[in-house]
């Protein structure tokens, strides 16, 4: 799989800055999710600084990447998912 990364200096290098996930509004991180998928070289998603763990990194996959993903096990509704507890207590989510 092939990923333009936006992180670091890779990111600087393309003009970039922290507002691409640093901020609430979601305009300028998809005009570079549009720019990443029409870009010519065609790469199957990038990788970017998560805006809620900001020491974390995360990705981006794009449809076109399907042939290279393969399933890990059955599909499990996200509240079900045996982390959930932990990442609602992680992000302070309370259900409704």
């Amino acid at each position: 799989m092939r990923l333009f990364d936006l992180t670091g200096h890779f990111l600087k290098q393309m003009g970039g800055h922290a507002g691409l996930t640093g901020t609430a509004s979601c305009t300028l991180p998809q005009r570079w999710a549009l720019a990443a998928h029409r870009n010519p070289l065609r790469v199957d998603g990038f990788l970017y600084m998560s805006r809620h763990l900001t020491h974390e990194k995360a990705v981006v996959i794009f449809d076109r990447a399907k042939t290279h993903l393969t399933a890990a096990g059955k599909a499990v509704q996200l509240i079900a998912a045996a982390e959930m507890p932990d990442a609602m207590r992680l992000f302070n989510i309370v259900p409704a």
